[in-house]
């Protein structure tokens, strides 16, 4: 998370107080008083009393006022509007000033400042070289400029404008950090950090510079020294700001996978906000917005979803609650009302790389790729150096099966993550799992283990392609290492069902796929392998159940896709012969050996009958022969003994 450095907010209001001249007594005219109206103009200090002290000045006689009254009573009356919101009606003073010829650089500036806060950033740029023409030594304009066209995204051009305001005024922090933000923008980190190292020189306690610096050591991938001045920026906050620096700090233990730090320092802030009485509805959501991403990054999605309302009964436009979600309910399968959620956050902020590319991934994940594509298009136009449109796009043509476009797009994020990305190689390792590459997927995901061995993600993946080679106590233990980064994962829960299921521990299988169906029922895997397990308990109409509910399930990719004609086959089976007039108890014992025949067994039949349709099948059919990736056969116990 990049976070908007909170100095540009006080360099604005800077440059409206520099330009403003504080009261003081100003000479009058040397033939005529100024009248009485001009003490109370020049020396009030509340702004609705200054507008109203300089209106009836500048209305009245101005016979008495000097072109410098004239211009001061302008300039301090802008101010005043400025403070007030009467944004139009103060850049029409600053404009009058400039024309009386007073100050003129001040006033440019000074409604290039305007401007910029209503992000008229063009309009802005012309303001600033307007001052810049009137007085090139203006180092407020310089670094204001600089500010401008980083916004308008030519940072490399900022640079040397900062240089300037630093040739003018070296000691200025905020040119500084106007300058590591240029920097930063460029992509040169080392050059930001050395900027911020000098604002730090200067005053050891600026907060903007820390929060900026841990940003760039984070980018950098440098995360001990990104929470280090995250810890000395909560050390020095306070008040509201400290609310600010604890969502900050948060957000990056989030980015390092420490989930509980992150749910503690959210949790701090939150209850900082409730115990100072914090109006800001923005800050208020954002510290529970922070809550639900680090409880959905747990596989917590009931709490992060509610964390994530709880955020937009604060604020209903805020983007990231919205996207959150959005995300949470994609997670559950509730593909449709995830698109509401995401067309909204589009609709306040259009730009929304969240919002964008998981608007792609619902459409994904529901099987209509032609709208994820045009999502995720948009999303990569919108920011082509975003990797993860291009990384879901990678995945879900690999699903399909589009194994030129899913490799192009694998090898593209690579190219946008760098070849040290353990998200980078997980992408590809899936890419080739499901284009059923096994090698080049196992050597991946081992690229991702060794890069970040905490990465969740990559220890479920490998368990993943373990159990599509049959080696089940590798996966076990792949899987135990991804529930310890991933509690409540509706993924993990669905591979320790299929674990189970493998090693015909029917009950464990059955309590972790109904987990698993319980977060997200929409896709046909979850039921058909717990269809499976019911069978293997003997309760043959729960299975009848559960196959007919798969067939009617989504599958979106090979392994779905197997499920689903294997329940479609099982329940042919099951209700082609008349029902069993009671169902077979539960056996611990395993089961005998298959009939030599190998036809599927009816719903009457033994145990011993059901088990090449029940367990044998699930590694012959839904997954692939582990001698073609290992070169030994794994024995399920399905050939029969001689």
């Amino acid at each position: 998370m990049r976070i908007v450095s909170a100095h540009l907010a006080s360099l604005l209001r800077a440059g409206l107080c520099l330009a403003a001249i504080t009261a003081a007594a100003v000479p009058g005219s040397a033939q005529q008083a100024p009248p009485a109206s001009a003490a109370a103009c020049f020396s009030a200090s509340d702004s609705a009393a200054i507008v109203t002290a300089c209106d009836a000045l500048l209305a009245g006689d101005r016979r008495g006022l000097s072109t410098d009254q004239t211009g001061l009573a302008l300039q301090r009356r802008g101010v005043a509007r400025a403070a007030l919101g009467r944004i139009d009606d103060a850049i029409g003073d600053f404009r009058q000033m400039a024309a009386a010829g007073y100050k003129a650089h001040e006033a440019h500036a000074s409604i290039a400042s305007l401007e910029f806060r209503r992000q008229r950033l063009a309009v802005a740029e012309t303001s600033y070289r307007e001052a810049l023409k009137v007085n090139p030594s203006y180092a407020l304009a310089q670094s204001g400029l600089g500010h401008t066209l980083i916004g308008l995204g030519r940072a490399a051009e900022a640079i040397g404008h900062f240089d300037r305001a630093l040739a003018i005024a070296e000691n200025d922090p905020e040119s500084h950090l106007g300058k590591a933000s240029a920097l930063s923008a460029t992509g040169d980190l080392d050059g930001a950090i050395r900027s911020l190292d000098a604002v730090l020189k200067l005053d050891p306690r600026s907060l903007a510079a820390l929060y900026q610096r841990a940003q760039a050591h984070h980018d950098k991938g440098d995360m001990p020294k990104a929470l280090t001045d995250a810890d000395a920026a909560v050390g020095i906050a306070t008040g509201e700001e400290r609310v600010r620096a604890l969502i900050y700090r948060g957000r990056l233990r989030n980015n390092a996978r420490s989930y509980d730090g992150t749910i503690a320092d959210c949790t701090a802030a939150d209850a900082e906000a409730g115990r100072l009485g914090v109006s800001d509805a923005r800050l208020r959501a954002a510290a529970l917005v922070c809550l639900g991403l680090a409880r959905q990054s747990k596989g917590d999605l009931p709490a992060a979803q509610q964390n994530y309302e709880q955020a937009l009964r604060w604020d209903a436009r805020d983007v990231a609650a919205l996207a959150g979600r959005g995300y949470v309910l994609l997670q559950r399968g509730r593909y449709d009302a995830a698109a509401v959620d995401f067309r909204a956050a589009l609709a306040i902020e259009p730009r929304s790389q969240d919002a964008l590319r998981f608007l792609g991934l619902a459409y994904a994940d529901k099987g209509d790729r032609a709208k994820a594509e045009q999502e995720f298009k948009r999303a990569i136009e919108t920011d082509p150096n975003d990797p993860w449109p291009v990384m879901i796009r990678a995945i879900a043509a690999a699903r399909d099966g589009d194994r030129t476009q899913a490799l192009a797009d694998a090898a593209r994020a690579l190219e946008i993550t760098g070849a040290r990305s353990s998200d980078g190689h997980l992408v590809r390792s899936a890419v080739h799992y499901f284009l059923d590459d096994f090698d080049k997927a196992r050597a991946d995901v081992d690229t991702a283990i060794r890069l970040n061995g905490d990465n969740g993600q990559a220890h479920r993946m490998l368990s993943r392609l373990l159990i599509r080679q049959g080696r089940l106590d590798e996966a076990q233990r792949s899987l135990d290492t991804a529930a310890r980064h991933l509690p409540n994962d509706v993924t993990v829960m669905l591979q320790q069902g299929l674990i189970a299921l493998g090693r015909r521990d029917f009950g464990l299988a059955v309590r972790e796929l109904s987990r698993s169906i319980e977060i997200n029922d929409v896709h046909a895997e979850g039921f058909a392998a717990r269809g499976q397990a019911h069978e293997g308990q003997g309760l043959v109409t729960a299975a009848i159940a559960d196959y007919r509910a798969a067939t009617g399930k989504l599958a979106i990719d090979g392994d779905g896709r197997r499920a689903k004609s294997l329940a479609a086959e099982r329940l042919a089976s099951l209700t082609a012969a008349p029902p069993p007039a009671t169902t077979s108890p539960v056996v611990s014992a395993p089961p005998a050996p298959p009939p030599v025949s190998g036809t599927a067994a009816g719903p009457g039949a033994r145990r011993a009958e059901s088990d090449e349709s029940l367990y044998c099948r699930i590694f012959e059919g839904m997954f692939v022969s582990s001698r073609k990736y290992t070169g030994v056969e794994f024995d399920v116990g399905c050939r029969r003994q001689n």
